[in-house]
């Protein structure tokens, strides 16, 4: 699954949830583009029981009220923590992949994940 979407800086968010898709978030993860996926480049992902992927925590990220907290916004690094913290912990089926290890998350960019908020 590919999804992008820009913010009000313009910047391109791109997220793949499928096997080896650090090779993609790392091509795309230069200027205005950040490159998320849901494991590294020599890494096979897995969509989650129910339909869960690492994406799918990722954009439910800015609508995490505990997230948004005071500051009213959640920025890129937030969600991307949390979404990485929700893939690993949230799901049983890992047990299933015990001849591999747990896919992890990785996010490509150039610019301070930080300071990029969706509008």
């Amino acid at each position: 699954t590919n999804a992008s979407r820009k913010t009000g800086n313009q910047v391109t968010i791109v997220t793949t949830d499928v096997c080896y898709g650090g090779r993609i978030a790392k091509r795309v993860g230069h200027g205005k583009c950040v490159g998320i996926s849901a494991c590294g480049i020599d890494q096979s992902a897995n969509t989650l029981r129910y339909g869960r992927s690492f994406s799918s925590y990722f954009y439910k990220a800015f609508l995490n009220r505990e997230l948004i907290g005071n500051s009213g916004r959640v920025n890129i690094q937030m969600a991307f923590r949390h979404a990485s913290r929700m893939y690993k912990e949230n799901d049983t089926l890992w047990e299933d992949w015990k001849d591999e290890p747990i896919p992890t998350p990785h996010i490509f960019t150039m610019i301070d994940p930080s300071k990029i908020k969706l509008e």
